[in-house]
């Protein structure tokens, strides 16, 4: 683990020679996007998907979330501002967005207010990754028959979808998945049947768990600081349009609702530490220490965050770093969740319409707040590193707020 700043770009920079390390090895011999080793096999796959996340696709997408926005504002509208589990919500929330956008077929989740018995197969999966096993031990575990049954059956579940998909012929609702069936044909070879698989599961979890895990943050956030709500509030309310919707085009440049995502998203990345590489056999320099090659080395976001390398006053929320106070960042190259370089996060911007609109939505929406006596502490000590976040509860009250009653104008 190298907890410096400068080691980002070293270890995942657009120079940097390191390379995915054995972990990504536990789907062979599936391979997508996310879990090919083979450098030139992953630019390949990463030019298909780069159709589904550019400004053209975007825009396709942003009626069709905006459903499931409504529908969550209802959803936290309908618990009279008591206290309520966000961090359900937002899962549920994230989950039917992405099952929409891959499938054309969300999960229900928002209408029924029930776990769905594929997000509950998902957080039994990413519980036994979670552990970190060497490669070799955790697929020799998951191999002993009955041991890791929910891990197969959702990877059994996310096949049938992708099936499903293959069998559609026509549909008005482009999806994720049809574009990538698009360039496979309509006879897609053993390997290529195996790579669509892995992809299927890489856009469920990379896609839901982790913008459910970054809106549960800020909502945390928000609410520990309030005085946030009121800025978002002076800045958003002039961009609202007047049925009290918001537009992505109208927000994505909204100053202060960037730096809320980015300060959250510095103090709680997604993942928060394991992102595994492998160095090049002539090894690399990080801040004149050398670090031999063929090892495996990372650079965990969540502590880099709480370095006095890397920021002024690092643990503290404090948004206006990233805009009107510069100078609290003290070296920048070690931001980056989403990471940068050839294994950046191809869905980025997809993820950050998402939040911009739920976050706008929300805070004209409601006042968020703690439950009397408490301070979402719980929500802190208990959510767990499972590769990406495996939450606690998230105990909030979402109070009506109306622009003409209040003084936070």
């Amino acid at each position: 683990m190298i907890a410096h700043p400068l080691a980002v770009p070293a270890v995942h920079g657009a120079q940097s020679q390191c390379r995915k390390a054995s972990w990504y090895d536990e789907d062979w011999p599936r391979q997508s996007i996310h879990t090919s080793r083979d450098h030139q096999f992953h630019a390949d796959r990463r030019r298909v998907w780069s159709h589904s996340f550019s400004d053209k696709a975007l825009r396709s997408y942003e009626p069709r979330i905006e459903v499931y926005n409504k529908a969550l504002m209802d959803r936290l509208g309908d618990h009279g501002g008591q206290p309520m589990n966000a961090a359900k919500w937002f899962n549920y929330y994230s989950y039917d967005v992405m099952g929409d956008l891959a499938f054309t077929k969300d999960f229900g989740l928002l209408r029924s207010g029930q776990q769905h018995l594929a997000v509950e197969l998902l957080n039994d999966a990413l519980g036994i990754q979670g552990i970190k096993l060497p490669t070799w031990m955790f697929r020799m575990l998951i191999a002993i028959p009955g041991l890791t049954e929910k891990y197969w059956r959702f990877i059994q579940y996310c096949d049938e979808q992708l099936a499903a998909q293959m069998a559609q012929k026509d549909t008005e609702k482009p999806s994720l998945m049809a574009r990538l069936l698009a360039h496979a044909g309509p006879n897609p070879s053993k390997s290529d049947l195996l790579t669509l698989q892995s992809d299927s599961r890489t856009i469920i979890v990379a896609g839901s768990d982790t913008t459910a895990a970054t809106l549960s943050h800020i909502a945390y956030l928000l609410a520990k600081n309030p005085e946030h709500i009121v800025k978002l509030r002076q800045e958003l309310l002039p961009l609202m349009n007047a049925d009290g919707s918001f537009e992505h085009q109208k927000v994505y440049q909204a100053e202060h609702l960037n730096a809320v995502i980015n300060e959250a998203l510095r103090l709680y990345p997604v993942p928060p530490t394991a992102i595994v590489r492998k160095t090049p056999i002539q090894g690399i320099t990080v801040d004149g220490t050398f670090i031999p090659g063929n090892i495996n080395v990372w650079t965990p976001q969540y502590v880099i965050a709480r370095s006095n390398d890397a920021y002024d006053q690092a643990y503290d929320f404090i948004p206006e770093r990233w805009y009107s106070m510069p100078h609290l960042v003290i070296e920048k190259a070690g931001y980056s969740p989403f990471l940068t370089g050839p294994y950046g996060c191809i869905g980025r911007p997809l993820a950050l319409m998402q939040i911009r609109l739920v976050i706008a939505a929300t805070v004209s929406k409601f006042d968020i707040g703690f439950p009397p006596g408490a301070d979402g502490s719980d929500f802190v000590e208990n959510t767990k590193d499972r590769f990406t976040w495996g939450l606690a509860e998230l105990n909030l009250c979402f109070r009506p707020w109306q622009r003409s009653t209040s003084n936070h104008s």
